[in-house]
């Protein structure tokens, strides 16, 4: 498992928008830290250019310094603005590194079809994520779905 640290800053806790809005002006990007047990929340802000490195690494769990504790976090969501795609907003989750979590996980197709190539098939790809259960340290970036042998009319089904 590899393991990123994220550099963050506590913040006040704001309702305005102009106050994010002066944020990512200033190139920062605000977000909030969950605890795993949900009794806590702590809001931050991080650099758009440390999330997005954090993003492109491999990790799965990050490593955040909030509220003056090192503590293992995941990402749950990221909100993008709808038409420039520029990141508004992170939640990030914490995780007990000895305690199953549920995330959804993108499903990557590899291989060539036999359909597609020789028979001038579509594929049809009806889910793009998978929600799976594991422990942190075992989240997988991706699953990959090999279509090499599939003919038109086949079907792969992803089971446990």
């Amino acid at each position: 498992m590899q393991e990123y640290k994220i550099e963050v800053k506590k913040r006040e806790l704001s309702s305005k928008k102009s106050f994010a809005r002066g944020l990512r002006r200033n190139g920062d990007i605000p977000g909030v830290y969950y605890s795993h047990d949900s009794k806590a929340s702590i809001p931050f802000m991080v650099t758009q250019k440390v999330l997005i490195e954090a993003i492109k690494s491999d990790a799965q769990v990050y490593k955040i310094n909030v509220g003056d504790k090192l503590r293992d976090v995941i990402i749950k969501s990221i909100q993008y603005h709808p038409m420039t795609e520029e990141m508004l907003h992170i939640d990030l989750y914490g995780v007990d590194m000895d305690t199953k979590v549920i995330v959804k996980v993108p499903i990557i197709i590899v291989g060539q079809s036999i359909g597609i190539k020789e028979e001038g098939g579509v594929l049809n790809q009806s889910m793009m994520e998978v929600e799976i259960e594991c422990l942190p340290s075992d989240i997988p970036k991706d699953i990959e779905a090999d279509i090499s042998d599939l003919a038109i009319g086949d079907t792969l089904r992803l089971e446990n």
